[in-house]
């Protein structure tokens, strides 16, 4: 059993690879046998079924009638939800002239890659300023875009940083903050007016587009990475491949908006675990965003017990609040274990924020807690 999960684990990892796996014949391996079924459950779930498709191309490689089937059925829905979320983000580049706003990973980590049809993304996630969070969404509702969101009690609780739309068959979630509930802002704090006014564009001819600048862009993915658990091999994958462009990074920058910014451990965490188990060489300053003593337990930790979502979904940049996120963090696992949700899943109607709760009678656009969470929202500037 022992053997089989170690055949897996490193199938997975080498597909995980950047610039495409290293042994094509160990990524494959999985799929003879009685392992098949696994490693293609594991795959969807890091998200890696393009880059195996990829890896069986390249070799020419003789799919099993179910697996084939499987996987062509993914990379079928995945074709079309890209050119969907393309379709969107040309209506939103419409829809917001005139507001300052970029798009967040998806697009622009493919963007960066050498191989960008092997990255899987199911959404467009955009970032507007505080201030114009009400202009952004009425400017997409007129576009055609619906605004998902009717549980504007609880978004106004726990001051939610992101709201769900969908229009031209694509999600949207328009952020005016990175870090979506508000107890983790109480030490996290992204500088959004500073990361708008640092945008650079993406693409090319017409079809261009905002996103944050590397640095900017570094810190988001690794945060986001960390407090989901930094588990995820095509997050760590992301990782690899921002903190590997050539020669485009300033890591003084970096560390120094981590510390600003209160993301410096969990930042650190994040690269670390991406550079253990992809295989990258981190330059040291990204070494020395997380300490030595924490980072050190954390790995013998990842070699004996497996890698846990705990250790980096937990680091904060002083001792208090990685207790209090600690606690926060158990209460929502063992939330998850006895409903099979997380509370926090707005598209789960299990959740403390699923967007269909607290319909308002008159309808969104006069419902008086939706106008008082963009009003709240404003004054956050």
């Amino acid at each position: 059993m022992r053997r089989q999960s170690d055949t897996i684990r490193r199938a997975l990892i080498d597909l995980a690879q950047p610039d495409g796996p290293a042994d094509v014949e160990q990524t494959l391996e999985p799929l003879a046998g009685g392992l098949s079924e696994l490693y293609l459950d594991l795959v969807e779930h890091h998200r890696l079924t393009l880059a195996l498709l990829d890896a069986v191309r390249s070799t020419g490689y003789q799919l099993a009638d179910q697996p084939e089937q499987r996987l062509r059925h993914q990379e079928a829905d995945d074709r079309a939800t890209r050119l969907r979320i393309q379709r969107a983000r040309r209506e939103v580049t419409d829809a917001l002239t005139g507001l300052i706003w970029v798009v967040l990973k998806g697009e622009t980590i493919a963007a960066a890659m050498t191989r960008p049809h092997v990255r899987v993304y199911n959404d467009l996630d955009l970032l507007v300023h505080p201030s114009q969070m009400r202009a952004a969404a009425d400017a997409l509702i007129e576009a055609g875009f619906e605004e998902l969101n009717q549980n504007w009690p609880a978004y106004l609780q726990h001051m939610v940083g992101e709201v769900p739309f969908t229009g031209f068959g694509a999600t949207v979630d328009l952020h005016w903050q990175l870090v979506p509930l508000e107890r983790s802002r109480r030490t996290i704090r992204f500088d959004v007016e500073a990361l708008l006014s640092r945008r650079i564009h993406l693409g090319q001819g017409s079809d261009t587009f905002p996103a944050l600048a590397p640095e900017d862009q570094l810190l988001h993915v690794a945060t986001h990475c960390a407090l989901g658990g930094a588990k995820r091999l095509d997050q760590l994958r992301d990782l690899a491949v921002i903190a590997n462009q050539s020669g485009s990074l300033d890591w003084d920058r970096i560390t120094h908006r981590a510390e600003q910014w209160g993301v410096r451990r969990l930042a650190g965490v994040a690269l670390d675990r991406s550079a253990q188990i992809i295989g990258w060489s981190p330059p040291a300053a990204a070494l020395s965003l997380a300490d030595g003593r924490f980072n050190t337990v954390r790995r013998m930790a990842d070699q004996t017990i497996g890698i846990r979502r705990l250790p980096a979904a937990i680091a904060r940049d002083s001792a208090a609040a990685s207790f209090r996120s600690l606690i926060e963090t158990a209460a929502d696992g063992l939330h998850s274990r006895v409903t099979g949700s997380s509370r926090w899943d707005f598209s789960n109607p299990s959740s403390r924020l699923y967007y269909a709760d607290g319909i308002a009678e008159n309808g969104n656009g006069t419902d008086e807690d939706r106008c008082r969470y963009y009003r709240t929202v404003g004054r956050q500037a």
